[in-house]
């Protein structure tokens, strides 16, 4: 079950799905490009100049289109 769905450059749909921790990137015709596992919950994605940010239950985080991390992992808390 999708969650989250983005379009990059009329290119490529990205999809993420919280219920298997996986983000997919889809060809137009649907054919699946990559998938990159181990989110937890992704919620939202979010481009910026060659980098994707991801939100998830676990924080924020910066990924290349190759899957390699930009920046640190962040969790943002309310005080309690």
């Amino acid at each position: 079950m999708e969650h989250v769905r983005e379009v990059k450059d009329a290119s490529e749909l990205y999809v993420g799905n919280r219920v298997n921790h996986r983000i997919r990137t889809f060809a137009p015709e649907g054919e699946v490009l990559a998938e990159w596992t181990g989110f937890d919950a992704p919620s939202d994605l979010v481009f910026g100049r060659g980098v994707i940010y991801v939100a998830a239950a676990d924080g924020v985080s910066g990924w290349t289109s190759r899957r390699t991390s930009t920046s640190h992992h962040s969790t943002a808390r309310s005080a309690s």
